[in-house]
């Protein structure tokens, strides 16, 4: 199964319940930011849309090195916690919930 026939029918069960008119647009940044549910990330941690922990994070999580782009052009790598999660269904849903903060 492909990781569009994965997670589709996960974003489609939890969209309506955060009001998302576009899933489509949250399966797009899956793809983007897991590269196709391949990453590391993704594929041992269930975080397809790369989730940082944050101070309000309380969850497990892992350390990785990852890319910035504190400057326009630039790459700048560096080391941060991200959120893991247990199953794709709790990624999925951790990441309405994520959006649904105030920022």
């Amino acid at each position: 199964m492909g990781f569009i026939e994965q997670i589709a029918p996960l974003v489609l069960k939890y969209a309506p319940q955060y009001d998302i008119k576009a899933p489509s647009a949250v399966i797009a940044q899956a793809i983007l930011e897991s590269g196709w549910g391949e990453s590391t990330l993704a594929s041992k941690c269930h975080n397809y849309f790369g989730l940082k922990c944050g101070t309000k994070w309380t969850g497990a999580s892992v350390n990785l090195q990852t890319q910035e782009e504190y400057a326009p052009g630039t790459l700048t790598a560096i080391t941060d916690n991200f959120r893991v999660f247990d199953s794709m269904d709790a990624g999925v849903k951790g990441y309405f919930e994520f959006i649904q903060l105030q920022r």
